[in-house]
């Protein structure tokens, strides 16, 4: 969640905590040099800073007002008992309770105001989502992507217990988790690991069932980071750069992205927090479109909206976009040097001066306190008993201040429970067995073993002593960043080949060693990595994001692996990665017998992994997301965006297809698929049934109406709501949201006069009854009907015990004119641990969503098909489905073979194996699959033929058949079963082939010990007009005609000055529109600072300027305003201050003081720069340290983002 605060971050790079960085350094001569920073951004950006425009239909629509919260029956008692409380707040005890108190003020990563008066302490956020962060007697739990590894809900459901458990018994109020965004789009990006997997419904269980598991515990979980927030480079607002804009199509939006928030806000997650970056042009922290309009009202979001740490950019605009909390408090200029804040006391001010509505404040506070009630924290719940920043028992207790009163800050209070064996399973159940060639696996106790990589065993240094795991030395247990934690131990893989009693030698080396001895009775196990994390921190020249390593293997990882296997014959390859890597220089060696990706194991990776390795279990882990054969595999769209000298634009052009959809469309062959995972077993998907259960039609019934909600008095509350109280010690830099006499009086009196507010065009405090999509949490309720029961009896059809996986697909049906993935993960389930050759029936459902397409013109789930027949595949993974239901036959059967476009050779399956060409001339994707026969000339090749050298023979065109479209295949231990001239393209075994030939016997060839056949089925499903709406109907992206409120034709340059258009937008005449005062002189250029504007430019949604060119209206909303809700660009058009361009400008290599990376090139705020900064610079520095790159990889002060 957090960037750190990028000045302090890197400055405090050597240290191991903020307060320990305070302690060492004269803080006079650091505050003199933020502020020659930040007057030398100032100046040197007010040159270059621009905004680029947007491309073409991806504009966000504002959405006004804010959806007051409290109208569905199962928050209504919360909101009941908040709304009671608010009516007896004063004005600044509620604006107290809506922002942190400033950064490192504190115990936790943030911490709120507090209203003693009325029983309301302050609440303390922590990160993150695999165990609370920077504590002690906590667990490291494997990670979201490790979790979603395991594809078992029950699982899922039971570590967010354990980990809520933690949370609340270290007195956590909210806890910063679980992360749904990034989805896993870009397979480089930093901070795919922190979820679970590269699948909307796979993330959204994971979410889900996690949401669940910890606020069953009374802590409030908080779903991140809302939206498209897929890569880490250039993520933040700065003074002279906005924050990159993900511009996404609404279809694509509401089908891939929002769908895990959806099931979270489902689940009643009390929390949502906002992303870094822009959507569609507009910073996410004051989106109306997102926040107002999507988020609370189309999916009925009940709690309350959170910025990420320093992600907020404005005052006035955030709140009206219908932000609610502001974390950690700070302005994302200069956090913590000035004590300044966007809200606190400007939000104070901003009511008292009428700039802000009194309800927007009210419902607000009363979110945040209505969570507070939904998971019961009023009933005795502990307060913190640990400090964030410290690992001393005592210290100071704000350790932001110069001068902190100190005291005991740390109890050591011991949490963890029995969670070790919850966090041992995970980490076990997800380990996915990908190549076993010859059954190496399971090892005898009596191997003999050489374990060859540094990844084997724990970090030399110490396990935790890089901060927030900053580092990839030694066993790899979860990515760096917020999202980590301390190891309480770290169970390396030689702890667990020591407790097993292993014969073995261990070489703790990531190069071959010269003395290794190789025997031929020795069986190696190189153990490799890949890393990434959060872009405050760098690690070996990755700033978050796997930009300098790619997806290879860490440390020469490949090398090694080669090396080894040039000298063993028989060879197993552990990966400890945060996701996808490449495998192709050594997956195919002959001596590399096995592969296990064991994932991010978190402190469990020692018993997890011996207890698959010797057999205790079989492995029952699934990839969640598509291992590729190379990188340019993928969509060029979804590699990381670079350096752009204006607002970087990230376009998801790809639109759907990622990941798997994506291999399927264009026909490419992946090394291993979406889902696949071995055992030492192997079961049979059989006996299926389909049940339809509510009756589909092409619109979902009617919405509910909303609820009723708190009202309060829409007056401006007298001016000594406001006031500081009498005597009131003041800390200096604390964040309060009080205002001197003085001011009060002036803001209030600006309240009484004449003069209001210029709110954006068509801005009104009138209710909306709310969009059809809605209705409930999650959306309308009916989306969630079950359509069709499924039920499948899974059978273990070997001779060793394990789990297996069915995974159900949806494929639309031919009769849909709309354009959709050939299949879509819909749902799964786990089996119990199956004993030889027993079954169990396992039971799985689809709703009305999953068979629904987002109708971009009637804003609503439609079913595109409804008497269509809907493909329900099941199978072990995405290309293994061997058994279809049929919505329109109401009936099942097995499909050999499984669904075109999905089966291909993985592997060369050694001397066994022949390859051979055939002609395709049946019609691919027709209905009956199984008796599709493929005509032609059988070339056969030996198993001097590799599947890549078939794959291009085949290419060749045939004399006879000039252009008939070639297949090649591959036949695994065995020969092919042939009739004559025909070829059937049908797995068989020896004894099925003779009667499965429809020639004499006497035709036959081969057919002996044939176990499986593999033929490369791919196609391009024929094209077909999409519906209207449809981003991919011929219209430019995002711009369907007939309704969508943005198809006007601008491309991002709306009429009226959208403050995100790319124009210049940052010199408003008169003073900034949303700087808080009354008239035309900002207080210090900072444009949401609570005073009341003056005259606005035009196209801010404060400006009170009509836009110049009327806009078509939506049925469902007010006519759109050319803004987003807040003006994203103070002065000089800078979306948000902060000293951090994150490349060089102009071309320049250094910036001031000749900084191998500019001064100001933090790429998030304050303590947080990716490159070298104030006092760590490469080449002259202020302060004269030395190299960042160093120092941050290995011992990063204690900062993060609070998500």
């Amino acid at each position: 969640m957090y960037m750190a605060y990028p000045i302090i971050r890197n400055v405090v790079a050597g240290c191991v905590s903020a307060r320990r960085f305070f302690a060492h350094l004269d803080p006079i001569p650091i505050m003199a040099s933020l502020l020659v920073l930040g007057f030398s951004a100032i100046v040197s950006g007010a040159a270059i800073h621009h905004r680029d425009a947007v491309p073409a239909g991806y504009v966000a629509a504002p959405y006004y007002p804010a959806p007051h919260g409290g109208w569905t029956a199962d928050w209504s008692g919360s909101y009941r008992k908040a709304s009671m409380l608010v009516s007896n707040m004063t004005l600044a005890e509620k604006t107290n309770l809506t922002a942190g108190t400033g950064i490192f003020m504190g115990r936790c990563v943030g911490n709120t105001g507090s209203a003693l008066r009325v029983g309301i302490p302050q609440l303390c956020l922590q990160d993150g989502p695999l165990g609370v962060r920077n504590t002690d007697h906590n667990t490291a739990f494997p990670p979201g992507i490790t979790v979603g590894a395991t594809w078992d809900k029950d699982l899922i459901k039971r570590r967010g217990i354990a980990i809520g458990e933690e949370f609340r018994g270290k007195g956590v109020n909210v806890h910063l988790g679980p992360s749904v965004g990034p989805l896993g789009r870009k397979p480089r990006g930093g901070r795919n690991w922190e979820g679970f997997g590269a699948d909307p419904v796979l993330q959204a269980f994971g979410g889900a069932l996690t949401v669940e598991g910890v606020q069953s515990t009374g802590v409030i979980a908080t779903i991140k980071h809302l939206i498209a927030n897929e890569q880490e480079e250039y993520r933040m607002w700065n003074l002279v750069k906005p924050g990159y804009s993900s511009n996404v199509d609404d279809r694509t939006l509401h089908e891939l992205y929002l769908w895990p928030f959806a099931e979270g806000v489902r689940a009643g997650v009390g929390s949502v927090m906002i992303s870094y970056n822009a959507v569609n042009g507009s910073a996410s922290a004051q989106n109306s479109h997102l926040i107002n309009g999507l988020l609370k009202d189309e999916l009925g979001f009940q709690g309350f909206v959170m910025s990420d740490w320093l992600a907020q950019i404005s005052g006035v605009p955030s709140t009206l976009a219908g932000l609610d909390m502001s974390m950690p408090g700070d302005k994302n200029d200069i956090p913590l040097v000035f004590g300044t804040s966007y809200w606190m006391y400007e939000q104070t001010r901003s009511v008292l001066n009428g700039s802000v509505p009194v309800d927007r404040v009210n419902d607000a506070v009363t979110r945040i306190l209505a969570a507070y009630f939904q998971m019961g924290q009023d009933q005795n719940y502990p307060r913190p008993n640990f400090d964030t920043n410290t690992q001393d028992a005592e210290g100071p207790l704000y350790p932001g201040l110069l001068l902190s009163p100190r005291g005991v800050v740390n109890e050591f209070v011991d949490v963890q429970g029995n969670h070790a064996e919850v966090a041992r399973e995970v980490a076990r159940d997800a380990i996915t067995l990908l190549k076993n060639d010859g059954g190496i696996l399971p090892l005898t106790r009596n191997a003999s073993l050489k374990i060859f990589g540094t990844d084997a065993e724990k970090n030399p240094d110490g396990i935790n002593s890089c901060a927030d795991q900053g580092c990839n030395k030694g066993t790899l247990g979860m990515g760096w960043g917020s999202g980590s934690a301390r190891y309480p131990y770290m169970d390396s893989p030689i702890d667990g080949f020591k407790a097993r009693g292993a014969t073995y030698q261990f070489f703790n080396t990531d190069s071959f060693p010269g003395n290794s001895n190789p025997s031929p009775n020795d069986t190696a196990v190189v153990f490799v990595t890949a890393d990434s994390g959060e872009n405050y921190i760098t690690v070996e020249n990755n700033p978050g994001d796997r930009t300098s390593s790619n997806l290879n293997l860490w440390h020469n990882g490949d090398k090694l692996i080669k090396d080894v296997a040039a000298k063993y014959s028989n060879v197993i390859v552990v990966v400890h990665t945060v996701g996808p890597i490449l495998m192709n220089e050594w997956h195919d060696l002959p001596s590399v017998k096995a592969v296990l990706f064991a994932h991010l194991p978190g402190q469990e990776a020692g018993d997890s992994l011996m207890q698959v390795l010797f057999g205790d279990v079989s492995p029952s882990g699934h990839l969640p997301y598509t291992l590729p054969v190379s990188e340019d595999d993928y969509p060029k769209s979804v590699g990381i965006v670079g350096y752009q000298l204006g607002q970087p634009q990230d376009t998801y052009t790809e639109g759907l297809y990622i990941d798997y959809r994506h291999f399927h469309k264009a026909n490419v062959t992946p090394k291993y698929a979406f889902g696949h995972g071995l055992s030492y077993t192997s079961f049979s998907f059989s006996d299926a049934t389909i049940t339809p259960v509510t009756p589909l039609t092409a619109a979902p019934p009617t919405r509910p109406a909303k609820g009723q909600t708190p009202t309060y008095s829409t007056a401006i509350p007298p001016a000594s709501e406001a006031v500081w109280p009498a005597n009131f010690p003041r800390l200096l830099r604390y964040i309060y949201s009080y205002l001197d006499q003085n001011d009060a009086d002036a803001a209030r009196k600006i309240g009484d006069s004449a003069s209001t507010y210029p709110y954006p065009a068509g801005y009104s405090n009138e209710q909306k009854p709310g969009p059809a999509a809605g209705g409930a949490q999650g959306g309308n309720p009916a989306l969630f009907d079950t359509a069709y029961n499924i039920a499948v009896t899974v059978t273990n059809t070997g001779s060793r015990a394990g789990k297996a996986v069915a995974q159900l697909y949806v494929q639309f049906p031919s009769e849909s004119t709309v354009d959709t993935p050939v299949i879509q993960l819909r749902d799964f389930e786990k089996t119990s641990t199956l004993a030889a050759g027993a079954s169990q029936t396992l039971n799985l459902r689809v709703t009305r969503k999953d068979l629904s397409v987002w109708d971009v013109v009637a804003q609503n789930w439609v079913v595109p098909a409804v008497g269509g027949d809907y493909g329900i595949w099941i199978g072990g993974a995405s290309d293994q489905l061997r058994l279809r239901c049929g919505t329109a036959s109401g009936s099942c059967g097995p499909r050999d073979p499984p669904l075109p476009g999905t089966t291909t050779p993985s592997t060369d399956f050694g001397a066994n194996t022949h390859y051979g060409c055939v002609i395709d001339s049946a019609r691919v994707g027709q209905t009956s699959q199984s008796s599709r026969l493929l005509n032609g000339p059988y070339v056969s090749r030996n198993s001097s033929m590799t599947q890549q050298s078939c794959k291009a023979f085949c290419t060749i065109p045939s004399d006879a058949v000039p252009d008939a479209p070639y297949k090649y295949f591959a036949i695994e231990f065995g020969r092919d079963c042939r009739c004559g001239t025909i070829f059937l393209h049908t797995p068989v075994i020896s004894n099925q082939c003779h009667t499965t030939c429809v020639s004499s016997s006497s035709q036959l060839c081969g057919g002996q010990n044939v176990m499986n056949l593999w033929l490369n089925s791919d196609y391009v499903e024929p094209s077909t007009p999409t519906g209207p709406g449809n981003p991919d109907n011929g219209h430019q992206t995002g711009t369907p005609p007939g309704g969508n409120p943005d198809n006007d034709g601008h491309t991002g340059n709306p009429p009226g000055g959208n403050p995100d258009n790319g124009g210049h937008t940052g010199n408003p005449p008169g003073g900034n529109p949303d700087n808080g005062h009354h008239g035309g002189t900002p207080t210090g250029g900072n444009p949401d600072n609570g005073h009341h504007p003056g005259t606005p430019t035009g196209g801010h949604p404060g400006g009170g300027q009509q836009p110049s060119h009327p806009r078509p209206t939506r049925p469902d909303h007010n006519p759109s305003w050319a803004g987003d809700g807040g003006t994203e660009s103070p002065i000089l058009d800078m979306e948000s201050p902060v000293l951090d361009m994150e490349d060089p400008i102009q071309g320049m290599e250094s910036l001031i003081l000749d900084m191998e990376s500019p001064v100001l090139d933090m790429e998030d705020p304050i303590l947080d720069m990716k490159s070298p900064t104030i006092m760590d610079m490469k080449g002259p520095t202020i302060l004269g340290m030395q190299d960042l790159h160093t120092i941050t990889a290995t011992a990063m002060g204690r900062v993060g983002d609070g998500g």
